[in-house]
């Protein structure tokens, strides 16, 4: 008999439990949904110049240097491959597949 009772009051717990009306999901105002930052296209020119400056000086690679902004959170593209030459970055080279080609 308690048996019967626990397993009527079980099916009738989870009867009302899958019941129950959810409310739609409102968007919170207060969360934020900016866009994460980037890196800055002026300061990675400034430290590619000083890269420059130091590589002729010590007589290093003088096609290219390789910065990180470690300003930026480690989950955003903070490596840059920077051409001397072309004087600008190739952000888009991303991750170590470009070392084996």
């Amino acid at each position: 008999m308690m048996k019967l009772i626990l397993s009527i009051l079980l099916a009738t717990s989870i009867g009302i439990s899958c019941s129950k009306k959810t409310e739609p999901i409102i968007p919170n105002p207060a969360i934020n949904t900016a866009k994460p930052p980037i890196a800055d296209d002026e300061k990675t020119d400034r430290k590619a110049e000083e890269a420059q400056l130091f590589c002729k000086k010590n007589n290093f690679n003088k096609d290219f240097c390789i910065l990180i902004d470690m300003s930026l959170h480690s989950g955003l593209n903070r490596f840059f491959v920077y051409d001397f030459n072309q004087k600008k970055s190739h952000s888009e080279v991303f991750g170590w597949s470009w070392v084996w080609k």
